[in-house]
């Protein structure tokens, strides 16, 4: 029998949407639905449990979600304790951990984690037909409703549950309106055949009066029915005040609640009415809704234990002090005749927050901060579906959304400093925003140049002076001459000239070599001024261009390559000894120009060599960065980052690779970029975010600042730090900007849970035959094995719901291997054949 230890580690990787200047005006929406594995798309309920999974209710299944993958919970074969209704309606978990399961017929289910399956919490009971649960302060679970009565589920340490039921032989009715324990513990119980209540094991009648609510103030419990209240001291153990509603009539009793502790609130069909605790009367609503006469009232509290009401008018008010509350309208009156009930959800949220679903409305923000309120529907969000049925946020700072039909709506934002810019506000999702060239010159403006074809020019304050319609080409590259002349390498239209004022182009150099009639020459993606005045053009197929701005007559001239893919440039960048780099589809070319100039053929070129591991990793170099110690850097279509060590002489430099494995986020990578600390920033390719490297310690954090998948897609030598030391990232949704010193990495540190286990390809469960589990994987401190165990999966997730595809674990079996595994995405460790 072999001990199996395996030990894991995991990189919270920091994604986190960043939150623009003005909070929640960005915000990203991701969907999960069945396509992902979620067992049916209308999520009634959503909550997430003491490890951190995702629980989620839908009308076809109960799901538990890791951030990888769900596990539906469906009725289990030979246990009649498992859930046979799989329209679920409500989620709570007691303190022990289990989970109890409400569904639309009212029956209530146990399922306990540590064993993986539902258990049976009161045998004498098969019906189970409850609408209430709660969790009392002593651990207790008390379950009552309509028609079966009510039932205490009693833990014990190392023994299955037991129960209680109490019915119509010791209550007299099986309809129960409240369990209620008060702050001495006792434990109150009404029906429509009396008032009961629990001492020890002793059941006592208190009254043989139907109350309907109950509540606690001061040393007084409060009885309410439709005609009147009764106090109940509970220092003297005796009933002491008999309160009559106004008019000494009887009231179509809607529901109450109790607020701030003194203040009952009754709802009836006509109005609401106030009862003072303290005074021991009932008093004017007039302040307390702002003179409004509220109808047919219904009482929310929130999870911060605050008031909500609503009357199926499309408004609802909220508890704003402990005197007044405020009326928000949410659904107009022409979506309200459409739905057949309205259907609130409100979550009050870490970052004081509060979110409202709506069942056809879409989702309501307030933030208290601002004291603004944002409204987000199908039409101005990624929200799929304005019906909405639920919200709740996970440990994380995440927020969720469940929907009729939909699935979920996952909501990321948090508190990083980001701007984000759009050079055309009304169409954020086209070329038009799509931003390939970012420059700042001399005279502190900013040219930006989109997808579209425009090249735009702003002042310092990004107020747009200058707009350029770049016909027949794309603006990709810029340079600055000494003269404050604006040389624009495009692709399709050569090389343009702007004058210092940035009004339109002067010249127009259209490069192509006649003779092989290579108008490919016109594709520059790159321009260079170098240090001796002349001006190179990197074209992609053309190879290099260049002109001395020395001479009269500015001509460029052609420099032939030794091979076709030698010619394919898109970067160019001179170095500080004066050797220039110029990126191929063959590796990286490096020369000295004046060189060169006289000999096409002196330049070194490193490209990836398969028998040498120290080569370049890839032969496409996208991006070519000097940083401020002089370290060139590359990056390469699909190696990841490359270092430079450099030898004497040149060509006998080698090559550090970066990868996914050292924690890369991607190995396409789109643009490098230092910023004043020395860290180098890395963004990548599709929509995997940026990351941020540390040359000291070789370490990455990655990072996600975007707010919908077009925004996380960024392009191909599109950054540039501002002379404040603001980075900026062009992307396909507007141009990213943000300080690096001010960004505030999240604290919360998410579990890393093992969640499955798989011997010999069959997952092993709890007490199974042939299974060494006795409790959930997720619980085990070590698993023996039989020897003919050999061969088996052991899956983990990091409990990370921000983009949980971006978790990166390291991991490695104790007593069989010696290292650690790479860094990787995966969350299975696969074993074939370990010795016993």
């Amino acid at each position: 029998m072999k001990r199996v230890k395996i030990i894991l580690f995991s990189f919270v990787c920091l994604f986190g949407i960043a939150a623009p200047v003005v909070a929640l005006e960005t915000l990203r929406f991701e969907w999960i639905s069945d396509r992902d594995g979620l067992s049916q798309n209308t999520v009634r309920c959503i909550m997430q449990d003491n490890k951190g999974f995702i629980w989620l209710g839908t009308i076809n299944g109960l799901n538990r979600y890791n951030g990888k993958e769900f596990i539906v919970m469906f009725p289990q074969t030979g246990n009649f304790a498992s859930i046979s209704d799989n329209r679920i309606r409500s989620l709570l978990e007691d303190r022990q951990g289990y989970i109890w399961i409400r569904t639309t017929a009212n029956i209530f289910y146990c399922y306990d984690p540590r064993l993986e399956r539902f258990v049976d919490y009161d045998p004498s009971n098969k019906q189970k037909n409850f609408s209430h649960v709660q969790t009392f302060s002593n651990g207790d679970v008390w379950l009552w409703g309509a028609s079966g009565g009510c039932c205490r589920v009693q833990h014990r340490a190392g023994e299955a549950l037991q129960s209680r039921q109490f019915g119509a032989s010791e209550l007299g009715s099986q309809t129960v309106a409240f369990v209620y324990e008060d702050v001495l513990h006792f434990i109150w119980i009404g029906t429509t055949q009396g008032l009961f209540r629990l001492e020890g094991e002793q059941l006592i009648k208190i009254s043989p009066q139907s109350f309907s609510y109950v509540h606690e103030s001061g040393n007084r419990l409060y009885f309410i029915n439709d005609q009147q209240i009764v106090a109940f001291d509970t220092k003297q153990q005796k009933p002491d005040r008999t309160i009559l509603y106004p008019g000494n009539k009887a009231i179509a009793l809607n529901t109450t609640t109790l607020l701030n502790s003194d203040l009952i609130l009754i709802a009836t069909k006509a109005h609401i009415l106030a009862f003072d605790c303290r005074q021991k009367k009932f008093i004017s609503t007039e302040m307390l809704f702002n003179h409004q006469q509220i109808i047919n009232a219904s009482f929310f509290t929130d999870n911060k234990g605050k008031k909500w009401i609503y009357n199926i008018s499309g408004s609802v008010w909220r508890q704003v002090t402990d005197s007044q509350f405020e009326k928000i309208d949410l659904i107009p009156s022409n979506i309200l005749s459409t739905i057949d009930a309205e259907r609130y959800d409100i979550y009050h949220d870490s970052r004081n927050i509060i979110w409202i679903t709506t069942y056809g409305n879409g989702l309501f923000a307030l933030d208290l901060n601002s004291r603004k309120t944002y409204h987000y529907t199908v039409d101005n969000s990624d929200l799929p579906t304005n019906y909405l049925l639920c919200v709740t946020e996970d440990k994380s700072g995440e927020i969720w959304v469940g929907t009729e039909f939909a699935g979920i709506s996952k909501i990321s934002l948090s508190n990083y400093p980001i701007q984000i810019f759009y050079p055309v506000p009304e169409g954020n999702h086209n070329r038009s925003n799509a931003v390939r060239l970012i420059y700042e010159d001399s005279q502190r403006r900013f040219w930006f140049g989109t997808r579209s074809g425009y090249l735009n020019v702003y002042d310092k304050s990004f107020k747009k002076i200058k707009s350029h319609k770049i016909d027949g080409g794309l603006p990709f590259s810029m340079a600055e001459d000494a003269s404050g002349n604006m040389w624009l390498a495009t692709r399709g239209k050569g090389i343009m000239v702007f004058p210092p004022s940035g009004d339109a182009p002067v010249r127009n150099y259209l490069l192509h070599d006649v003779a092989l009639q290579n108008t490919s020459s016109n594709n520059v993606f790159d321009i260079l001024l170098d240090t001796k005045n002349r001006i190179w053009g990197a074209s992609f197929g053309g190879g290099l261009h260049y002109a001395d701005l020395n001479s009269k007559e500015v001509a460029f001239q052609h420099i032939n390559a030794r091979t076709v893919n030698q010619d394919m440039v898109r970067v160019i960048l001179q170095d500080r000894t004066g050797m220039i780099w110029a990126g191929t589809n063959e590796g990286v070319n490096v020369f000295n120009p004046d060189e060169l100039i006289r000999d096409s053929t002196n330049y070194i070129n490193f490209h990836f060599d398969v028998n040498d591991d120290l080569s370049i990793n890839n032969n496409e170099v996208k991006v070519i960065f000097e940083d401020s110690k002089g370290r060139i850097w590359l990056g390469t279509t699909g190696g990841g980052l490359n270092l430079l060590v450099r030898e004497k002489p040149l060509s006998r430099s080698w090559f550090k690779h970066y990868t996914a494995k050292d924690g890369l986020s991607n190995e396409v990578i789109q643009t490098i970029i230092e910023d004043n600390q020395g860290y180098i920033w890395v963004s990548t390719e599709g929509g995997s975010g940026i990351s941020k490297f540390d040359p000291q310690i070789e370490r990455f954090e990655n990072f996600s600042f975007f707010n919908n998948k077009q925004a996380g897609l960024f392009n191909e030598h599109s950054c540039w730090k501002m002379q404040s030391g603001e980075l900026m990232f062009g992307s396909y949704s507007g141009v990213f900007i943000f300080d690096p010193s001010q960004i505030k990495y999240d604290v919360y540190t998410p579990p890393i849970v093992i969640t499955g286990l798989k011997i010999n390809g069959m997952d092993a469960r709890p007490k199974e035959h042939n299974s060494p589990l006795t409790e959930s994987i997720s619980l085990a401190k070590e698993i023996k094995l039989n020897y003919n165990q050999n061969s088996f999966n052991i899956e983990f997730a990091m409990l990370n719901f921000h983009l949980p595809n971006f978790n990166q674990y390291i991991y490695y079996l104790e007593g069989y291997e010696k290292n650690w595994n790479s860094i990787t995405r995966h969350n299975i460790a696969a074993y074939r054949n370990v010795p016993s």
